[in-house]
């Protein structure tokens, strides 16, 4: 698709990589990667290097003992750039995720600035209202 449809910034959804059910921890802590040296944010930067592009992409974090439900950013140019872990937990994901520990920043991508927030996070005012002060 990215050649067929070239675009300067490719958004995938929130885990897209795994689908968003889970149902036991365990799934979790089966499919859950660390970023940026996990095996999905490698290929994206490869895929952004070949198609000289940008992409966000949701996954399942693990970090140590813990997970995070997050967003990875990754550029053709300079690789991984970030990633953000969702704050706005919903539901039965705060069975299996932590709360994100990580404030909501802009990634400068030279021709724009690029904010991340994860599906829940949108209700929250505060949320978007911070990134665009930035």
């Amino acid at each position: 698709m990215l050649a067929q449809e070239p675009a300067d910034l490719w958004v995938l959804p929130e885990f897209f990589q795994t689908g968003y059910l889970f149902q036991k921890k365990q799934e979790v802590e089966k499919l859950a990667e660390e970023i940026p040296n996990g095996q999905t944010t490698q290929f994206l930067i490869e895929q952004a290097k070949r198609h000289n592009t940008t992409i966000v992409a949701g996954l399942a974090e693990r970090d140590g003992d813990k997970f995070y439900n997050s967003a990875v950013c990754v550029n053709g140019a300079k690789g991984f750039l970030g990633k953000y872990r969702k704050i706005h937990l919903f539901d039965r994901e705060k069975l299996f995720f932590e709360l994100g520990d990580m404030p909501f920043s802009v990634i400068d991508l030279g021709t724009f600035k690029l904010g991340i927030m994860i599906c829940f996070d949108w209700i929250y005012p505060e949320a978007a209202r911070s990134l665009a002060v930035q």
